[in-house]
């Protein structure tokens, strides 16, 4: 919407599991998850979240994941 401030979740980019956020997020948000890793992404609520916006990338990694779990 015109006006509105752009945002995004890191978890719907930052794929690299080895990556841990330098900084630590104090903003109080119901959401916030106060610091970013690489794994943010596995967790079943964000994927229910951002459903509608994922990527291809990350459709391909949580589809790689359910089916070595369900092995």
């Amino acid at each position: 919407m015109s006006g509105e401030e752009v945002t995004t979740d890191y978890a719907l980019w930052q794929l690299d599991e080895h990556f841990i956020s330098s900084w630590i997020c104090h903003c109080g948000a119901a959401y916030c998850r106060g610091r970013v890793t690489g794994n943010d992404w596995k967790s079943q609520v964000l994927q229910q979240r951002y459903d509608c916006y994922t990527t291809l990338e990350l459709i391909k990694r949580t589809l790689i994941t359910t089916i070595i779990i369900l092995v």
